[in-house]
Order: C-alpha cells, then sequence, then structure tokens
C-alpha cells in the first residue's frame, strides 16, 4: 500500500481501513488505522497510540489539549511486551520506529479510557572492521567491512534505494577518501530492513600517509572518527535533543611497510 500526502489524526477527511485497501494508498495515519483493524481481526490486543511527531513538538502533560497530537500509531501488547508499530516505511523492520515518532511520550487509548506511555529510542549501531597495508610512498590498500543496525541502517538503505550498488558504495567511500579507487565490493542484506545492512569492500587509497622525508603520517580511524565539533553554535537556547542513541565501533589493523615503526599513537 503506498503511503500518499499526510493527514490529520483528527481530521474528518480520513478514509476508512476499507477504502485505503480497496485503494492500495492511503496516508501514513490511514495505514496505521488500516493496521490496527489488521491486528484487532487477527484476535490480537491493539490499540491506537496518539503522538505529537518530532516536527510537531513535545507533548506538554500539563496542557490538556487533543490539538497537541498530530500522528496516530499502533500499539501492540504481546503478553508482558509493548510494541509500537508505525506502517508508514516498509524500510523499517518490525518494532523500529521512524525517528519522526521518537518524541518522548504518546497516549494510548483502551477500554479502560486513556493512559500515558513512554516511547523509548533504541540504541542504532554501526560497525567497522579495516585491514590495510601502508606502502612506502604512502598508498594505502585496504579490505573494510561495514555493518549497520537500526536506525544507521534504514537510513543507508534509503541512499541504496536511489541508486546502484556500485556508486552507493563509491559515494560511500568518497566520504571518507580523497583520492580511492574501488577494486571489488559486495552489499549484503540490501532489501531485508530485519537484518544488518553490510557492505565489503576492496580499495587502495593513493597518498593517504604523508610522507616527509624519513617520516610518515597516517590518521588511523578511517570511517568513524570526528572530524569536526558539531556543536558549532555559541549560544545555546535549548537542550541538545537526539531522537536516538548511537553507537560507533571501529577496529583497524595496519601492517607498516619494512623499515618502519611506529614513533607515536593516539591515546
Amino acid at each position: 500500500i503506498q503511503t500518499g500526502p499526510s493527514k490529520w489524526v483528527l481530521g474528518r477527511d480520513l478514509r476508512s481501513p476499507g477504502q485505503v485497501l480497496r485503494d492500495k494508498a492511503g496516508s501514513a495515519v490511514e495505514k496505521n488505522l488500516l493496521l490496527l483493524n489488521l491486528l484487532r481481526n487477527a484476535g490480537l490486543s491493539a490499540y491506537p497510540c496518539l503522538i505529537s511527531t518530532r516536527s510537531n513538538g513535545r507533548l506538554d502533560e500539563g496542557l490538556p489539549m487533543i490539538q497537541q497530537f498530530d500522528f496516530a500509531m499502533a500499539c501492540l501488547e504481546l503478553g508482558t511486551d509493548t510494541v509500537m508499530l508505525d506502517a508508514r516505511d516498509a524500510k523499517h523492520p518490525f518494532g523500529l520506529l521512524p525517528s519522526e515518532d521518537l518524541n518522548g511520550k504518546g497516549m494510548v487509548i483502551d477500554e479502560n479510557g486513556y493512559r500515558m506511555v513512554d516511547i523509548v529510542p533504541p540504541t542504532s549501531y554501526k560497525h567497522a572492521m579495516t585491514e590495510a597495508e601502508l606502502e612506502g610512498n604512502g598508498d594505502l590498500v585496504c579490505q573494510t567491512t561495514l555493518g549497520f543496525q537500526k536506525h544507521d541502517a534504514v537510513q543507508r538503505r534509503a541512499e541504496l534505494a536511489k541508486t546502484t550498488e556500485e556508486k552507493f558504495v563509491r559515494e560511500l567511500l568518497g566520504e571518507h577518501f580523497n583520492d580511492v579507487t574501488l577494486d571489488s565490493f559486495a552489499v549484503g542484506n540490501a532489501t531485508v530492513p530485519g537484518e544488518p545492512l553490510s557492505v565489503r569492500m576492496t580499495y587502495r587509497v593513493q597518498g593517504y600517509g604523508q610522507v616527509m622525508g624519513e617520516m610518515m603520517y597516517i590518521e588511523p580511524g578511517f570511517f568513524h572518527a570526528m572530524r569536526s565539533n558539531p556543536f558549532q553554535r555559541q549560544d545555546r537556547d535549548f537542550p541538545v535533543d537526539f531522537a536516538f542513541g548511537r553507537i560507533s565501533m571501529e577496529e583497524v589493523l595496519v601492517r607498516l611497510p619494512e623499515g618502519f615503526r611506529i614513533l607515536e599513537a593516539p591515546r
């Protein structure tokens, strides 16, 4: 079912679940109401959950106004577990909400009335493992495996869907290296949202090491090094709010050219 233009959750022009099925298209809210009906028809305990998306602003629980909410998703209860579901984007696997939904609180409406619930953001994860051989002229020959999970995988799959795998890998390398030649690559789980996205590649980076006489300088962090401060403003008027946490891990093994040894390493 295609996702159409957005509609306000309390709008009067929302189509019925049956109409969404017949049209094979609906807004994100309409698709979630259809999902809610399908879950209930399957005998599962599912309820609507009203939220205020990140672009709409945080909920003020001391302000009892229904107009604060601009979106609805499904709350599925499986035994003692509660799973929030949003059907707007097929690239998000079961139970992983789009970052726009991760805004602190939601209001679940059930047969007993309503209750406020915490919408707990997941932790996204990316990993890089590189084996490299440094040549005497400063060139670097590498084999790298990248892994992306949760929202990092969603983001990369969205980029991949807009181009070819080869162009995607070349652009990914271009984010980190200036003069790089791609030799081979393989992309795993490109269209399987529930599995980690993997990218394996072999490549050469020309002039990565800066050769100065008998000395050579290299930067050991290839993919996850932070090269600039993300907080550039002099004044901060509001708290810094991330939709979800991130874990980045990078492992690098570099074989030095004959005759070279490490004089100083980062700590």
